[in-house]
């Protein structure tokens, strides 16, 4: 499995629908037809994500939208745009036809392996949507909490030497490893030097790892003085052990239990939700932010509480114990990405 997904779309529908196009592109019809296929379906191809307990499928009823341009049954339209998908698609997706002409698209668990490597070391872009919605203190906080649980099990992770974590300052442009105070250098190292502060509204940032400092005081979330405060992040973190991610236990997801899957699943949807923030296609659809990141929330606690990480199967399964860490990684990356970009909210480390 290679480290970086090779698509430039972060959401697996927009890329679905990239290969659709193409397929249709090269379908031998008549050059009116044609014309006419591209008018009906430029503002949408009819795409969802099957509700399934064990695979991640999609399906279009693409070939029954075409039926009366093409003057071509369902049935044959999707024959024919399976040749071409299935050449588009290779490796990434298993492809069948329906009898009603309804093309399903699985993903392959090698290639949503390569998906999920990518969240956890990638950044989500900025999004360029300013819709901006109001939402009050109390109802963010369990997302809040959510998040710095995220950050929590990363910390304990890194000094429990389970994972290796990285931390990205985009402000100086340096990568630092940090570790626990308690833990023996391997080599002479210096010490993690003192909390790095950045300013960002009323809030006090600094390194999720580092000890030796305290947060400047503060205003709380919601600007009121008195309320405790919290530190916030905007670092990317990543893992630079294990690298990549051990998803994948013979090109087979490790993570089976519903619990992962579940986590797994809301995660593909909230960014197929999100693709028009990161402006891969438009939707004149309005999106609750706060719904998606409550939803994601509440996924992640299911897991938490159902999907051990120390104990036995930190022992006896240390791969899948760094794979559901894996997990945790990327349901912070969009949590904090929908606090702090979306609902414009603190993303706190610690609660």
């Amino acid at each position: 499995m290679t480290n970086q997904w090779k698509f430039p779309e972060f959401t697996v529908k927009f890329l679905v629908v990239q290969r659709l196009q193409s397929a249709i592109g090269q379908a031998s019809v008549p050059e009116n037809a044609l014309k006419l296929t591209q008018d009906s379906i430029r503002h949408e191809i009819p795409l969802n994500r099957a509700k399934n307990s064990t695979r991640v499928l999609y399906v279009s009823a693409i070939a029954l939208k075409l039926a009366n341009n093409w003057q071509q049954s369902p049935q044959t339209i999707a024959a024919q745009l399976v040749e071409s998908l299935k050449v588009l698609c290779s490796g990434d997706f298993t492809i069948e036809v329906a009898p009603s002409g309804i093309i399903q698209f699985e993903l392959t668990d090698v290639a949503l392996a390569v998906w999920l490597q990518r969240l956890a070391q990638t950044s989500l872009p900025l999004p360029e949507s300013q819709i901006l919605p109001v939402v009050s203190a109390d109802r963010l906080f369990p997302i809040q909490y959510s998040h710095a649980r995220c950050c929590s099990l990363l910390r304990m992770a890194h000094r429990d030497r389970i994972i290796s974590i990285v931390e990205f300052d985009a402000t100086r442009a340096c990568f630092q490893t940090c570790r626990s105070d308690s833990d023996p250098p391997k080599s002479p190292t210096p010490p993690c030097p003192a909390p790095r502060e950045e300013t960002r509204g009323t809030l006090t940032q600094f390194s999720p790892f580092c000890r030796g400092g305290a947060p400047v005081p503060a205003l709380g979330w919601g600007g009121s003085p008195g309320l405790k405060t919290h530190t916030t992040t905007r670092q990317i973190w990543s893992l630079s052990a294990p690298n990549p991610i051990p998803w994948l236990d013979d090109k087979k997801l490790r993570l089976v239990h519903p619990a992962e899957y579940n986590l797994i699943s809301q995660l593909l949807t909230v960014l197929d939700s999100l693709a028009f923030v990161f402006g891969e296609y438009s939707d004149e659809r309005s999106i609750d932010y706060f719904k998606l990141a409550n939803s994601l929330s509440a996924a992640f606690q299911i897991f938490y509480s159902q999907c051990r990480i120390w104990g036995e199967v930190k022992i006896e399964t240390p791969k899948l114990a760094q794979a559901r860490l894996g997990l945790v990684l990327v349901t912070q990356s969009l949590l904090r990405f929908m606090l702090e970009d979306l609902l414009k909210a603190a993303a706190p480390l610690e609660l």
